[in-house]
């Protein structure tokens, strides 16, 4: 197989220096990754200018609630592989992996990740799989508690208020985004030398 793996993990573009020196997935581990890709397809949506992400709707028409779900710092839609499955058989659905995640794009610019472009690719996100008359619920984990948050609240602030979300499952929250730790402002060569003991003292 061609050393592509790192196109299938989670990580950002960032964070891959301090990846970069871990074994590749062994043959069963990537199909196992390969059978989740193909059972939650996605499409490359440009959300708003500049900002493609990788996007796996389910529509449903008829269903009168859509629920959307917002992974965590690092994660993938994929974690949320079996709560699609149930959500699907009555409700349309919508999972994304944020910017430098999954199947979105991870370029280096680290600007690209700040939580208000996040955010913002969230709100668009949820701009555009908003249905007149049908409610919207979102469901998060971690981070994406954070962003769903400050989304939710910008929508009720704005004028006229933005797309409604009606309901809100948050699973690991925390009000505030996280502080980057200052390490990672460090350059990449610098990490990279780094990462032997950086990964040492997580045996």
């Amino acid at each position: 197989r061609p050393p592509t793996w790192r196109n299938h993990s989670p990580c950002i573009a960032l964070g891959q220096p301090l990846c970069r020196h871990r074994m590749p997935p062994s043959s069963d581990q990537l199909a196992v990754l390969d059978a989740a890709h193909e059972a939650l397809p996605v499409e490359l949506v440009e959300v708003r200018p500049g900002r493609t992400l990788a996007i796996h709707s389910q529509p449903r028409p008829g269903a009168e609630q859509t629920v959307l779900f917002v992974h965590g710092s690092c994660g993938s839609l994929l974690q949320w592989k079996d709560q699609i499955a149930l959500a699907a058989k009555e409700r349309a659905v919508v999972a994304f992996d944020t910017f430098g995640c999954g199947r979105s794009p991870k370029p280096p610019e680290w600007d690209a990740y700040s939580f208000a472009e996040l955010r913002d690719d969230l709100a668009a996100v949820l701009a555009r799989f908003s249905v007149p008359g049908r409610t919207m619920v979102v469901v998060a984990h971690s981070a994406g508690c954070s962003l769903a948050l400050a989304v939710a609240a910008a929508s009720l602030a704005s004028t006229p208020p933005g797309p409604p979300i009606d309901g809100l499952c948050l699973m690991g929250a925390f009000a505030e985004p996280p502080r980057v730790p200052s390490i990672f402002y460090l350059p990449t060569f610098v990490l990279s030398l780094m990462q032997p003991r950086l990964s040492a003292g997580f045996e």
